[in-house]
């Protein structure tokens, strides 16, 4: 058997390679699943290397994938970088690895050795690096990695990303260092679509699992010890203001300027629930009415949970439910087990004027007036039966009119941010058709995020309509009484 030989050891590193402190702390971070939102001109290609250097060190043998958005912007854009930042780190080309040919037959091979090399980097270690497309990622659907780089997420669907790129990553169990073996990298500029947004599903699970997620937005001057603060006022320059926030400084402008909720602002239209000692959400009244507005999508419904403050003025919501099923009663189920020590079990419910039609399951008013009442709660439908509204530039006037609090007989709205971000982002990103219509073209994508589209604004432009609306518009007669309890 023919012994495997090493080539010429690597030439120690002769002077201090350059990498700035957020590159440093994101790629040292212990966390396995790593996911980082920066700017153009962060050095996004200069973290793989670092990075993908680590892994080379620990995985000998082991394969791993980088994704980017195309096979051009890998082998044009991304990788000369690399290659430099390597050649910095001590690889020489042709001599420790290669890349998109068989490397030498004296070289190690990886665990699960390739059968072909024209898009593969290979080290004389055996560690791997196997080169996917966006474009084509159905075309590596199946393989088995070691660990994985996504660079460029905010262009990879959702969908696409669960089934083949997270799934993939799952290979030679016990062979590597538990600090590096299975960790997912995600690289992103900032989303600007509501489809992109899905890499944000980081930030919060870095929230609730700290310690094996990490989520970090590069900052826009982090880099300037290399591109000069010339590099900065060209940028702008050539930009202009809104695309020099977004792509340079990375900053999140999440409302659409243009959208139907043009005029919600978060400092406004937000606020903090106070909370318990055990930091349980102390906001809802026990002791007042809750009201509930619904809307049903069949694959996707959701309720938004009112209480209205008469002393402020304001309608405060502040609960939602959501469920990815044709299942209502879920919903209801989860309602009443939440709010279960309320004084009063009782609750009006708006919204959804289908639900006084008919289904393949029956009439969704029946459903739910008869899943409450086996919770042991009443409720009173408020959105009469053959209520359509109709007046499209009316309903988008009316909600700017209410958000901007221009006519003081209508309430102010404020949202509980911390129980219901989805519905923010969901607000935020919102956009309005020609004819003033709120543009529900999110709705029918299956692999958008739902949460995120337009179910829960549509619910509470009916809340507000049915609730409100006949103070300042004719097409409405709804006027209903207030509810006190005691």
């Amino acid at each position: 058997m023919r012994r495997k030989s090493n080539p010429k050891p690597m030439k120690a590193i002769e002077k201090p390679v350059y990498f700035h402190s957020k590159q440093i702390e994101f790629a040292t971070a212990p966390q396995r699943v790593k996911c980082a939102v920066s700017p153009r001109g962060w050095g996004k290609s200069t973290v793989i290397a670092l990075i993908t250097y680590e892994w080379f060190r620990k995985m000998p043998r082991g394969k791993v994938f980088y994704s980017s958005t195309t096979f051009d912007q890998i082998e044009n854009q991304s990788l000369p970088v690399i290659r430099d930042k390597w050649r910095e780190l001590g690889f020489v080309e042709g001599l420790h690895y290669v890349v998109g040919k068989r490397p030498p037959d004296n070289w190690h091979k990886p665990y699960k050795p390739p059968k072909e090399y024209d898009r593969l980097i290979t080290f004389f270690n055996g560690f791997t690096i196997v080169l996917l497309s966006a474009e084509r990622m159905n075309a590596r659907r199946g393989g088995s990695y070691d660990a994985g780089i996504v660079d460029e997420a905010a262009f990879v669907k959702f969908a696409a990303f669960k089934s083949v790129f997270s799934a993939s990553i799952r290979g030679n169990l016990g062979r590597f260092p538990k600090d590096v073996h299975r960790s997912l990298i995600v690289i992103s500029s900032r989303p600007r679509t509501p489809e992109q947004r899905w890499v944000y599903i980081f930030r919060d699970l870095a929230k609730q699992k700290p310690g094996t997620v990490l989520y970090m937005e590069g900052g826009g001057y982090d880099n300037i010890a290399s591109l000069g603060k010339d590099w900065y006022e060209e940028q702008r320059e050539r930009l202009g203001e809104m695309e020099y926030l977004i792509e340079i400084l990375n900053q999140d402008v999440e409302e659409l300027p243009n959208g139907f909720y043009n005029r919600y602002k978060s400092h406004v239209h937000e606020y903090t629930p106070p909370r318990d000692v055990r930091g349980g959400m102390t906001d809802i009244d026990t002791n007042a009415l809750l009201e509930v507005s619904v809307d049903y999508g069949g694959w996707f419904s959701c309720f938004v949970v009112f209480q209205e403050h008469y002393e402020l003025n304001q309608e405060r919501l502040k609960r939602r439910y959501w469920i990815k099923e044709d299942n209502i009663e879920l919903l209801v189920d989860k309602f009443c087990k939440d709010n279960e020590r309320h004084e009063f079990k009782y609750v009006r419910i708006w919204g959804e004027p289908r639900m006084w039609d008919r289904t393949a399951k029956g009439k969704l008013v029946s459903t739910l007036v008869s899943r409450f009442n086996y919770n042991g709660w009443d409720c009173d439908i408020m959105c009469p039966p053959g209520y359509r509204t109709e007046l499209q530039k009316e309903q988008y006037q009316f909600m700017l009119k209410l958000l901007d609090h221009t006519d003081e007989v209508l309430p102010e709205l404020r949202v509980n941010r911390d129980a219901c971000p989805d519905t923010i982002t969901a607000i935020k990103m919102a956009d309005v058709m020609a004819d003033m219509s709120l543009d529900k073209s999110t709705e029918k994508k299956r692999d958008f995020p739902q949460e995120n589209s337009t179910h829960q604004p549509q619910a509470i432009n009916y809340y507000f309509l049915q609730k409100h609306g006949h103070k300042v518009l004719d097409e409405t007669n709804l006027r209903p009484a207030a509810v006190e309890f005691g």
